[in-house]
């Protein structure tokens, strides 16, 4: 291998009967262990020279098998093989390699430079700066191991800042929710209780508050829309407006609980909605419901605000949207509706 300059072809091995001689070589049972270590390292030396990296980390672990008693080559297996996983990105790897490689020669730089590069390279910046601190004190000048220490000190400055940033979001999103809940518990809004296997004491009021955050999660495809408490104070809810006899829906982003249905309702049937087949649904013919969990219809006015319909008897939020049904007195459907379903008409607020 040491004579050859470019890695040959499989058809000019076949062809060229040293080569073939080479590549069927069998190791002599009488070789001594460093023997066999040896042989196995200049081959994956060979094929490390052409970039053959998987070849070669076979080759260094092959010989690494011999358990040779040399500590010294054993300690160039160990870093070759580091260097053969480093170039493979297997950052992990080369850096247990280059560990066990410093295991047996402490002061080799070669072993401890790749164990600052593994580290570098999978994120652990502070054991970077360790190991470069390492190979400083034996050669203070050492380029490669100041850029290093250098960059790695850096990227922990970066994380650090980045840390600080997470944690004060963090405690800005649990005083955020907590005063969420405490509007929401405030108004008497009951919500759907959300279904979880836990070990936590159901009693604990931090798994309560856990469980109404959970409740409060919109299900659907591209919806971010979430209850929320606007600058005034008010709680601004996703609404969902459900017309069974078309079988479509409305989604209302931004429902804010002062708000009349009546004035959202105003813009949206403004004109003809193209799904109206038979101009049913203008704004004096339409009425709203909604379904308790004993599927019972309530009727509630369009002169109601949100706040007041769903805090009425009966009303659950479910998936963090209030939800109502929306038909139209001028279509023979809204009588064959209410046939089918047990309406209960409770005075409107």
């Amino acid at each position: 291998p040491a004579f050859i300059n470019e890695q040959p072809t499989q058809e000019e091995i076949d062809n060229n009967p040293l080569l073939s001689g080479l590549q069927q070589i069998k190791y002599d049972l009488n070789d001594t262990p460093y023997e066999k270590a040896m042989t196995l390292k200049e081959d994956g030396n060979f094929q490390f020279k052409f970039k053959k990296y998987k070849f070669a980390c076979a080759a260094y672990t092959e010989a690494i098998k011999t358990k040779c008693d040399n500590k010294e080559l054993m300690n160039i297996l160990f870093t070759n093989r580091a260097a053969a996983n480093y170039h493979l990105q297997n950052y992990r790897s080369a850096l247990l390699d280059a560990t066990e490689a410093v295991k047996l020669n402490p002061k080799r730089i070669k072993s401890l430079l790749r164990c600052a590069q593994c580290c570098e390279a999978v994120k652990r910046y502070h054991d970077a700066v360790k190991w470069c601190q390492v190979i400083l004190s034996l050669e203070d000048d050492h380029k490669t191991a100041i850029k290093i220490l250098n960059d790695s000190l850096r990227h922990i400055k970066v994380q650090e800042r980045d840390q600080r940033k997470i944690a004060l979001a963090k405690e800005k999103k649990i005083k955020e929710n907590a005063t969420l809940l405490a509007a929401i518990k405030s108004r008497n809004v009951y919500l759907e209780k959300v279904i979880e296997n836990s070990s936590e004491d159901e009693n604990d009021e931090l798994h309560k508050d856990n469980l109404m955050l959970s409740s409060l999660e919109v299900s659907g495809p591209n919806i971010k829309s979430k209850v929320h408490l606007n600058e005034t104070g008010n709680l601004v809810w996703p609404v969902l407006f459900v017309y069974p006899e078309y079988e479509t829906t409305d989604f209302i982003e931004a429902f804010d609980e002062q708000t009349m249905f009546l004035d959202h309702m105003s813009v949206m049937f403004e004109d003809k909605v193209n799904w109206d087949k038979f101009n049913h649904y203008t704004l004096p013919n339409l009425e709203v419901f909604f379904e308790d969990s004993a599927s019972v219809l309530h009727k509630v006015s369009t002169e109601s605000t949100l706040l007041a319909a769903i805090t009425r008897p009966g009303y659950i939020v479910k998936a963090g949207t209030p939800s109502f049904i929306v038909l139209s007195r001028a279509s023979q459907f809204y009588q064959q509706f209410l046939a089918n379903h047990k309406a209960h008409r409770l005075p409107n607020p």
